[in-house]
């Protein structure tokens, strides 16, 4: 950012001889906006969801991620499987660049996806 920087202070009392100066470094950071994808898949062999998930910076795309709450892990892309019983889980992504930085949440939940035979599902 054009903000960033080093910035002096200079405090001098009125008619005083001395002074005191304060250099400070200022690095202004700018919010990402961070975009989650989010697919699953049921596996009815082991009654659970193959969880996908891809986080993504689209203003840079030279940022690390990573992924806290339900699973801990580095990268853009997660995967992990997921079952009923867990109920609602919430998974945060963090991208962090040189001068920019953000965080995005979302909740994931498996739901069984039988149809039963003979089901339109087109309506």
């Amino acid at each position: 950012s054009t903000d960033s920087g080093s910035y002096s202070i200079v405090v001098a009392k009125s008619g005083a001889q001395l002074s005191h100066t304060k250099i400070i470094n200022l690095t202004v950071y700018v919010v990402l906006r961070i975009e989650i994808e989010s697919s699953q898949t049921w596996v009815e062999s082991t009654d659970s969801c193959k969880v996908h998930l891809v986080c993504r910076a689209p203003e840079d795309q030279s940022v690390s991620y990573t992924w806290s709450g339900y699973k801990n892990e580095s990268g853009a892309e997660l995967h992990f499987t997921l079952s009923p019983a867990d109920g609602d889980v919430t998974l945060n992504c963090t991208a962090v660049g040189r001068f920019e930085n953000g965080t995005k949440t979302t909740r994931v939940k498996c739901s069984p996806n039988k149809t039963p035979p003979g089901t339109n599902t087109n309506q």
